[in-house]
């Protein structure tokens, strides 16, 4: 499973014709099927994990800027597969994705490039700090939020993309375990910013610097940002990214695995590159970041025509079962596909207060072959659709299934997390005997 994060489908070739430096995600679309119409559920990167992990919708295992630590009570994706008997390993330097965050608590093997802070005591501490963050009430989340990212500037939290290490050790993963069932989440971080790719990349796309292109999405708060530049900067990981994912498929095929392995390229959510003044994938449920690329190679399955129906990204919960033989049934497609964006409290922080009217809004969106709607609510609850009249269904209906997502589960959010504290008791006192306050 190959997440390749904040890839816009629009930028490869497999989506769009115009574009010349994805040869190798093109050359596994030949071979696979190819999802044409595959949404989000989120347009972030620990939401839209949880729906995968889970099969739910974000308003119904609450994960997100509400629930930013995130523990499923029912059978998670990962625990299926260590039931069937699989080596299950997860290689990502995302930080949403480790054990700090509760989400890789399922694997056998998880590399997060951590260093020092992916150590037990590390991880105890930034588990309960994100537990208690969770339940602070909302006038004391933005200000802690601004601390907690003064504090990540000064001590230079390492938030490279790791793109070369991430990749060796999903070879060495395939390797240690090319004689045995395994599942492997690999999450390479390369369309993601900050954009560094090798220098070759950048000049092939006529980058000669970085100027003005932005590190992180508070940068857009900060300086003067050249989005033509930016995208051709964004371009160039995509290039990079294209030959990262050769790599891995060919070290498939050189340990003799690859004709008996499922290979899903997909990715977890798009990036604004500029669309309406916005760089990233927060503060907007745009179609640059809520539609995605996926493709599905098998190889007990001859390629049929791609995937046309609308396809929620959700059910790669019960997709990749089924590919691997041990769960029955249809993966079900829908007419519809439907996500949200709570309000961003845990990045409205670095926003300046002058631009909380615009950027301190939460959003449902709902996608439909023909068409695709939102609703808006700013944070005085006024609401606002958008798109209903480009859809063929009934727009009262529209309106109810977007309302539907607007379940902030904050009375379950405080009780889960207070809950959590609770049985942390031990934790605690292990804390406490090693020296910590």
């Amino acid at each position: 499973m190959l997440v390749l994060d904040s890839l816009r489908k629009d930028k490869t070739s497999v989506y769009n014709d115009d574009i010349e430096f994805t040869p190798e995600l093109e050359r596994i679309a030949e071979e696979s099927e190819v999802y044409m119409n595959a949404v989000a559920q989120a347009p972030w990167t620990l939401p839209s994990h949880a729906s995968m992990f889970t099969g739910e919708y974000p308003h119904q295992h609450g994960a997100g800027q509400s629930k930013t630590f995130f523990k499923y009570d029912g059978e998670n994706l990962v625990e299926k597969f260590n039931k069937e008997g699989y080596q299950t390993g997860a290689v990502t330097s995302n930080v949403w994705m480790t054990p700090h965050k509760g989400m890789t608590d399922e694997f056998d093997f998880t590399e997060n490039f951590m260093g020092v802070s992916g150590r037990k005591p590390s991880v105890w501490l930034s588990r309960l700090g994100t537990k208690l963050f969770d339940i602070m009430p909302e006038s004391l989340k933005k200000p802690v939020e601004r601390y907690i990212d003064r504090v990540f500037d000064a001590v230079g939290i390492d938030d490279s993309c790791k793109s070369r290490e991430t990749v060796e050790e999903t070879k060495d993963f395939i390797s240690r375990n090319q004689d045995r069932d395994f599942f492997l989440y690999t999450n390479i971080m390369e369309p993601h910013e900050p954009y560094n790719p090798p220098q070759k990349y950048l000049r092939a796309h006529g980058i000669e610097d970085l100027e003005n292109i932005p590190e992180r999405q508070k940068d857009l708060f900060t300086q003067d940002v050249d989005f033509d530049k930016l995208e051709r900067v964004y371009e160039a990981s995509v290039d990079y990214t294209d030959d990262l994912v050769k790599e891995v498929l060919d070290h498939l095929e050189d340990e003799d695995v690859l004709d008996d392995t499922v290979v899903v390229v997909l990715s977890d959510h798009g990036q604004a590159l500029g669309e309406n003044g916005i760089f990233g994938h927060q503060f907007t449920v745009d179609q640059a970041v809520t539609d995605i690329f996926m493709t599905v190679r098998s190889p007990e399955e001859e390629k049929t025509d791609d995937h046309d129906e609308m396809f929620e990204l959700k059910e790669i919960y019960n997709l990749l079962p089924r590919l691997a033989g041990f769960q029955e049934g249809r993966v079900s497609s829908t007419e519809v596909a439907k996500g949200r964006y709570q309000f961003p409290t845990c990045f409205i922080g670095y926003v300046p207060k002058t631009e909380w009217d615009r950027y301190y809004r939460k959003y449902q969106y709902l996608s439909t072959k023909d068409g695709y709607a939102v609703r808006c609510v700013d944070h005085e609850g006024n609401e606002e659709y958008r798109g209903l009249d480009g859809l063929e269904m009934d727009p009262v209906k529209a309106k109810r299934d977007l309302r539907e997502m607007d379940d902030e589960n904050t009375e379950n959010t405080e009780e889960a997390s207070k809950n959590d504290l609770a049985e942390d008791d031990e934790i605690k006192k292990r804390l406490e005997d090693l020296g910590y306050k």
